[in-house]
């Protein structure tokens, strides 16, 4: 870590800020030894998921600007650095901006779904952009939930067993008898605190779910390669931020939702709606 602060001070950053925050991540990730830290923060989506729901929107901003002299540091990947300035741009531009990303980011990319779905279920297409489609789709309309969680959630084809089984794991989507079953175990320091089986009943929701199952190659999680071999929060977050800037003009991660749901919950859904939908984002 010593020679990571003396180079901050050689490229004329502020080395007291950096070993503070390097300090706070140490805390955050519950991990004291820094070049393990290290493999840790090029998970960007992550990262930035910890600081949001540790921190105010400006200092996870002031830490993620001291931090960068690590990834320069270590000569991190080109492509890792390009989806780390997009990710702190896109909370400079959430600070400056509020109320015209708050358009872009939740209402207006609502209704453009919408308006897409359609023919997205009758046509074929790109199997990664239909997934990349789904999350950004039921996040908005269903579930908020964590970055983290969208790339760990479990797919289980069983037309027999009882639906509340299903409680090992924290998320499962469960096809039985042709339906389809999100199922959210809470747990709080391994002892398990309730369930939530939400059954798939709009029909257009439905056709988008059997679309996407029909697609690829049989698989043991809900979002996956073509192949069905499981993917990675990183993975997925450059999906997200891909498909976003191809179809929006605009880099928008599931981060930068949670924090424009956070704020707008209300107008998003029904207000019966709300108190579950807060049970989710804070799943």
């Amino acid at each position: 870590m010593n020679n990571v602060l003396e180079y901050a001070d050689t490229i004329g950053d502020d080395s007291f800020e950096l070993e503070k925050n390097i300090k706070r991540l140490m805390n955050l990730y519950g991990e004291l030894n820094f070049e393990k830290l290290v493999l840790y923060l090029q998970d960007v989506g992550t990262l930035t998921e910890l600081l949001m729901d540790k921190y105010t929107l400006m200092t996870t901003i002031n830490i993620m600007k001291s931090i960068t002299p690590i990834f320069h540091f270590y000569r991190a990947d080109v492509g890792f650095l390009r989806l780390y300035k997009e990710e702190y741009l896109n909370l400079c531009d959430l600070k400056d901006n509020k109320n015209l990303y708050s358009s872009e980011s939740i209402f207006i990319i609502k209704d453009k779904l919408k308006s897409q779905i359609n023919n997205l279920i009758s046509r074929r297409i790109c199997f990664t952009y239909l997934r990349n489609f789904i999350v950004i789709y039921l996040f908005i309309n269903y579930f908020p939930i964590r970055l983290t969680h969208w790339a760990n959630i479990k797919l289980e084809y069983d037309d027999y067993s009882k639906l509340e089984d299903f409680d090992d794991k924290p998320i499962y989507v469960v096809v039985q008898k042709n339906e389809y079953y999100f199922i959210f175990n809470k747990y709080i320091q391994g002892v398990f605190k309730g369930q939530h089986i939400h059954k798939i009943t709009d029909k257009v929701t439905y056709s988008l779910l059997r679309k996407y199952f029909n697609e690829g190659k049989r698989r043991t999680y809900f979002l996956t390669n073509k192949s069905g071999k499981a993917i990675t929060a990183t993975n997925l977050s450059n999906g997200i931020t891909n498909f976003t800037k191809e179809n929006f003009d605009k880099t928008i991660s599931i981060n930068n939702l949670r924090i424009q749901y956070s704020k707008y919950n209300n107008k998003l859904f029904d207000q019966e709606d709300v108190p579950l939908k807060d049970l989710l984002y804070n799943f």
